[in-house]
């Protein structure tokens, strides 16, 4: 990062806009190799981002994976079981895709 992008205040500035993910990254990755110990705007924006999506990816699974138990011991056959849990897992990913 040259001059250009650090105010007199010692503060770095966007040139572009931050509204746009793929420009965000970049912006804090650029920040970060000059100041690895940023914290603030676009680094936290993208770390709560992070924790937020790895939360939600974890709920996900567990509540997969209680599921399936609950139906094991109620149904007790695989293929039963299977035939309640496709359709879900079919769900989610199709909503997945639509989500983004």
């Amino acid at each position: 990062m040259g001059d250009r992008h650090w105010t007199g205040s010692g503060r770095c500035r966007a040139e572009r806009r931050c509204h746009d993910n793929a420009n965000l990254r970049a912006f804090a990755r650029a920040v970060q190799s000059v100041a690895p110990e940023a914290t603030e705007g676009p680094i936290s924006i993208l770390e709560a981002r992070r924790a937020v999506v790895t939360a939600f990816i974890e709920a996900g699974a567990w509540a997969l994976i209680s599921i399936g138990i609950l139906l094991w011991i109620t149904l007790r056959r695989l293929g039963d079981v299977l035939l309640t849990l496709v359709p879900l897992l079919l769900a989610g990913i199709v909503r997945s895709k639509f989500a983004c």
